[in-house]
């Protein structure tokens, strides 16, 4: 199954909660996710490059440990697959003796609702700001066309263009660090 998305920064946050919540969506209470991305050659950027696979430790509020494999066929578009496990330490050790390091971490505030088959998240992102992402998850549709209609649906609720972001938050950043 493919993840596909799109993601953009988010101006007003009030107002677009409140165009959700406008149409019939509820959102949840705000979710704490720590988020640790693993990589097999942590000094290259094209860990992230499309084919490329990498693994992410979740973690929601502190107890609930989600892992997840990714592998990139396009800007926000994945083959994904997520399991929750219950020990973080023997999932590091497991990840380490594939020989993946640590990349870095994502700390992040998540609220999340559904509309139309989709779900949609609003973020805060420690170090990068509000976000929404909407993703619906495909088994063969075309990306492009898929994250067209989805980008048409958040330009509705009053979401800019020039706000899109075609990249996910590990590679925002990772540019961030590498830019200081």
């Amino acid at each position: 199954m493919q993840e596909i998305e799109v993601k953009a920064h988010l101006r007003d946050r009030e107002a677009v909660v409140e165009k959700l919540v406008s149409l019939g969506c509820t959102l949840s209470d705000p979710l704490q996710q720590d988020d640790t991305v693993y990589v097999a050659d942590r000094e290259a950027i094209h860990v992230f490059a499309e084919g490329n696979l990498f693994l992410r430790i979740r973690v929601n509020n502190g107890s609930e440990v989600i892992f997840t494999a990714k592998k990139r066929s396009g800007p926000l578009v994945a083959l994904e697959h997520e399991v929750t496990v219950s020990s973080r330490a023997e999932l590091k050790g497991i990840i380490a003796m594939f020989g993946f390091e640590k990349f870095l971490t994502i700390k992040k505030a998540r609220q999340t609702t559904h509309y139309d088959g989709c779900e949609i998240c609003i973020d805060e992102v420690e170090g990068l700001g509000a976000f929404i992402e909407m993703e619906k998850l495909s088994r063969d549709g075309d990306p492009a066309s898929i994250q067209a209609e989805l980008f048409a649906f958040l330009e509705s609720l009053g979401v800019r263009r020039e706000d899109r972001v075609n990249n996910g938050y590990d590679i925002l950043l990772f540019e961030r660090e590498r830019a200081q």
